[in-house]
């Protein structure tokens, strides 16, 4: 992968890295391949570069979330690595030639502590969600038991489950609370309506903001779920030509409930454990998106 490729992922930032067969080909048919694929990783991952937050291993598709201690390079030869060994086993196995993977590696920056949360039980919940496993708690295919507290992993650093849940108590909770939501919804869409909903819901104690709810949503957007201002601006249907002052002004005048917004995200149990995202957005006929709540 190009450094282009890695723009965003530098030391200390984590990263949700995904992939699939091509043509829905299982990537995984046997157990076996599943413990192939796992003892890869623990083979090729350079615990100076990189640390494994939380991993699943599906029917065609994987998970991870890691952590870049050093250079982004790492994870992209990381990745090389694991999934080239382990096409050549796949070739072996089932006398299949051909590419099996779809392209080098998905990957999205995790922007927030907020973001890793729900990637970490996304990720856990995949196997549940996708019929591959009815009870999370027996499953041997994702690191869900060991944030649990249930078994060791030698894969996985568990340092950021206390900054994330506070224990394993607190992510079973958690766990528990955003399982049925999975079915309809990725962690980006899910944490972006939980910050829109959560804004209109404190605007109804701050009523003298509610002339800045828009400038107020494009900036939550930016602090939490990873927009640029741009983005942010056009998510929630401010004039272009002046998107960015109505979001300085609405950042300045609404500073108490932007900190009021952080603190209930972030609290152990806050809204991002709630088990539902709220309504969609909505819309007018333009497209332009009203806050949730109103």
């Amino acid at each position: 992968m190009s450094v282009r490729g890695l723009v965003g992922f530098g030391p200390g930032t984590l990263a949700h890295l995904y992939n699939h067969a091509i043509e829905q080909n299982d990537l995984f048919a046997t157990e076996n391949d599943r413990r192939v694929f796992y003892e890869l990783l623990l083979e090729e991952l350079p615990r100076d570069q990189l640390a494994i937050l939380a991993w699943c291993l599906i029917g065609n598709h994987f998970h991870l979330l890691l952590r870049i201690l050093e250079d982004a390079v790492a994870m992209s030869v990381m990745m090389r690595d694991v999934q080239s060994r382990y096409a050549r086993h796949h070739s072996r196995t089932t006398g299949r030639r051909g590419a099996l993977h779809m392209g080098r590696f998905g990957r999205r920056l995790v922007h927030s502590d907020a973001y890793a949360r729900l990637v970490v039980a996304y990720i856990h919940a995949n196997r549940v969600k996708d019929g591959f496993w009815r009870e999370p708690t027996t499953d041997p295919w994702s690191s869900h038991r060991a944030w649990l507290g249930l078994v060791a992993d030698p894969l996985i650093d568990l340092s950021d489950r206390a900054v994330l849940f506070g224990d394993a108590a607190g992510y079973g909770a958690a766990f528990d609370a955003l399982l049925p939501t999975w079915t309809r919804h990725d962690p980006a869409t899910l944490l972006e309506r939980t910050v829109l909903r959560t804004v209109s819901q404190l605007l109804v104690h701050h009523p003298a903001l509610r002339r800045y709810e828009r400038g107020l949503g494009a900036a939550a957007l930016v602090a939490h779920a990873g927009y640029t201002q741009a983005q942010a601006a056009a998510r929630v249907g401010l004039d272009p030509s002046n998107g960015a002052r109505t979001v300085r002004t609405a950042r300045e005048a609404g500073q108490a409930l932007l900190r009021e917004l952080e603190a209930r995200l972030f609290a152990p149990d806050g809204v991002l454990l709630a088990a539902s995202p709220g309504p969609a957005p909505r819309t007018t006929e333009s497209g332009r998106l009203y806050l949730p709540g109103r």
